[in-house]
């Protein structure tokens, strides 16, 4: 009896250190995937990880993109620290992703972490005018961020006969709060599309909550204004920014001023590396309602001006005279 006990415990020992060994091996190989690491990775290690993680950009296909990450990981032999390692994988993120991919230091991103502004609001003449500025996932504010343009419709409902929404100088961050700080201007449903390697994701408003882009963001169902909505932007309107912009293409009530974006419509993804710096890369571009699609190209106003803003404030009140 003591014999078989003994064999049954060696043979649970022995299917334990198997599972135990076959879990650190999957650890080992794919743990960087998600920011695990069972070891420090060497500065070569780190490039390898890297160039893994850009294998899904949009432009990681062809002979270019072999040469880059293969030139990556050489030049990486050089290197004692993950510092030394950045320029060498942005060069190849170029390649893989286009100007949109990028890789930030940690110290980049916390900075970064620490700065938000809410939008600004304000109504004179029957117009409200709205400033959405660049809005950062890190910040923790998608409500009051949202909330602020919200309580500007609420408190002013009854006499909004025109918005302004003015997306000048806004760089991106995360869609999610900027889509449902303006969504009684804008139609439930599919407001934009991602194209990714031949697929598309819906970005959809239903009811106040924004699903598919960025952060999901939930807000107060307010009911839909039909007023004429003018749009501004310019050479700063980039990335989320510009995708804020696009949700609006296509509806008869829009009218957009200033000059052409940024030219940063596309989709990205972002990988923490083990130094805490990260990675976004460039998986897809925009589609707007109409299935235009944008990538890496200026979106064009429909009034190029130098002075959008008062542009936009008499096309509305003409759209108001004639309606």
């Amino acid at each position: 009896m003591k014999k078989a006990l003994k064999i049954i415990l060696i043979i649970a020992g022995s299917a334990v250190l198997a599972l135990t060994a076959g879990i650190l091996a999957l650890l080992l190989k794919f743990g960087p995937n998600f920011g695990l690491y069972l070891i420090p990775p060497t500065p070569v290690k780190y490039v390898r990880d890297a160039m893994a993680f850009a294998e899904n950009g949009i432009y990681a296909s062809g002979d270019a993109w072999q040469e880059a990450k293969e030139a990556a990981i050489e030049k990486a032999a050089g290197c004692r620290t993950y510092e030394e390692t950045y320029p060498i994988i942005q060069e190849a993120l170029n390649v893989a992703g286009g100007k949109h991919s990028k890789i930030r230091s940690k110290d980049q991103t916390d900075e970064a972490a620490g700065k938000q502004m809410l939008p600004e609001c304000s109504f004179k003449n029957g117009i409200l005018y709205i400033r959405l500025p660049e809005y950062n996932l890190e910040s923790g504010q998608g409500s009051a961020y949202a909330e602020t343009v919200l309580s500007a419709v609420r408190e002013n409902r009854d006499g909004i006969e025109g918005v302004i929404l003015d997306l000048r100088d806004n760089t991106g961050g995360d869609m999610g709060p900027m889509v449902a700080a303006v969504s009684p201007f804008l139609p439930d449903g599919t407001v934009l599309r991602f194209e990714i390697s031949g697929q598309t994701r819906d970005v959809i408003l239903s009811e106040g909550a924004v699903t598919g882009g960025g952060s999901a963001t939930e807000v107060e169902n307010l009911e839909k204004l039909q007023v004429p909505v003018a749009v501004i932007q310019n050479e700063m309107t980039a990335s989320s920014g510009e995708a804020v912009l696009l949700c609006f293409k296509g509806l008869d009530n829009v009218r957009f001023f200033g000059c052409g974006t940024a030219g940063y419509c596309s989709t990205n993804t972002v990988r923490k590396m083990y130094d805490g710096a990260t990675i976004q890369l460039t998986v897809g571009c925009d589609v707007d309602r109409t299935g235009q699609r944008y990538c890496e190209d200026p979106i064009a106003p429909d009034v190029e001006t130098r002075d959008p803003l008062k542009d936009a404030e008499q096309w509305i009140e003409e759209a108001v005279r004639t309606n």
